[in-house]
């Protein structure tokens, strides 16, 4: 594509440019575009054929008539196509790595050029951008849920400097490459959570968060932390002298579609290791799982799992509408398994019914004072 727009204010009276175009300098020129006046209008688009020569010319026209903007034709030459080569269009990748790659063009180029890689949902959201010399990269789909599409494409630029009558004349190639499709399907039984088991020694896909419960500035020696650390995820919050906040991770399903399914199975590793609110009023909980279920109105029905330390006062807390909770007393300091398919609870499996779509699924603490892990996250459906 060959873009334009105009650098200054237009006279009075202009109504817009008009573009013309031939693949000879001498003509004859076509009409090939008219941009209106306006404030997000002065950006057009001409599509072109790699590895060509083309020559434009620009005019302004208005109440007064029509003016030509250039004094001789701009000459356009455009790059080679810039050719993706793996993954094929409509792909589906299983491995949890995406190695992509596409035709390498500026040979000629010693170091002025990159290219970029953009990756999109299947809203064509952008996710994702990467950009490098190479004329391949791998990229982690651990970071995308399961059982959805995905597309990209890349853009790339050399620029050059060069002599001509005299003159230094620095020039771009711009090539774009077409969009291509990729899937990343999901198997009956597959781990819908990814990096559940944090043996990557990193959060991601995961993301941390932390509300403080302070009305004004914290204390200067108010401490929390999550980080995935010896294969587990650890978090911890102290010094809150008794402002209710929470600390821990949240990790995007992608509204993972459930109808039908047969099990929605929950399993993971739960360690408390300090807890200094002795109840779970208010709701609060030194560990605990919310999974977030959505219909397709984007109405919420969340499960939800609280643990305190044996001998914590009974249950006090009353959760709010539509929400299925479950509290679970553990021993400090000792690593507990916890699983449960969830439609095995006929009250539980006729909301995941109705709430097909797994929104998010998080972990984390709330309280005062508290520390706790988490390990070996499974989260798996079957039909």
């Amino acid at each position: 594509m060959v873009r334009w727009g105009l650098s200054s204010a237009p006279p009075w009276g202009t109504k817009g440019t008009r573009l013309y175009v031939s693949e000879e300098q001498e003509g004859p020129y076509s009409l090939c575009n008219i941009a209106l006046i306006g404030p997000e209008q002065l950006l057009q688009f001409y599509p072109l054929v790699p590895e060509k020569t083309y020559y434009f010319r620009l005019s302004i026209f208005g109440t007064w008539g029509e003016v030509e903007l250039t004094d001789e034709p701009v000459q356009i030459k455009t790059p080679k196509p810039l050719v993706l080569l793996t993954p094929q269009n409509d792909e589906q990748i299983s491995e949890e790595s995406i190695e992509f790659s596409w035709e390498h063009i500026w040979e000629s180029f010693d170091s002025d050029y990159f290219y970029l890689i953009s990756v999109f949902n299947d809203n064509l959201e952008s996710i994702y951008n990467y950009q490098t010399q190479e004329a391949s990269h791998t990229y982690l789909s651990l970071n995308l849920p399961y059982g959805k599409e995905y597309y990209w494409f890349v853009y790339t630029q050399a620029n050059e400097e060069i002599e001509e009558d005299g003159k230094s004349i620095s020039k771009e190639h711009i090539s774009i490459s077409y969009l291509r499709r990729f899937k990343i399907p999901y198997q009956p039984g597959n781990n819908l959570v990814r990096n559940g088991d944090f043996s990557s020694g990193e959060l991601l896909p995961w993301y941390h968060f932390e509300e403080s419960g302070f009305s004004d500035d914290p204390p200067s020696d108010y401490e929390w932390q999550v980080s995935a650390q010896a294969y587990e995820l650890h978090w911890y919050r102290k010094n809150s002298y008794g402002a209710g906040g929470s600390v821990g991770v949240y990790q995007d399903l992608g509204n993972f579609d459930t109808t039908g399914a047969t099990k929605v199975y929950l399993e993971f590793d739960v360690q408390i290791n300090e807890q200094i609110f002795n109840s779970n009023q208010y709701g609060y909980h030194p560990a605990q799982v919310h999974i977030i279920f959505t219909d397709q109105n984007e109405n919420e029905f969340v499960y939800i799992v609280g643990f305190l330390l044996e001998g914590s006062d009974d249950t006090q807390y009353e959760p709010p509408e539509n929400v299925k909770y479950v509290v679970r007393k553990i021993h400090q300091n000792s690593w507990e398994h916890f699983e449960n398919d969830l439609m095995q609870d006929s009250q539980t499996r006729a909301k995941v019914q109705e709430y097909s779509y797994i929104k998010e699924i998080r972990f984390f603490g709330s309280g005062w004072d508290f520390e706790a892990r988490v390990d070996n996250i499974r989260l798996t459906i079957e039909w």
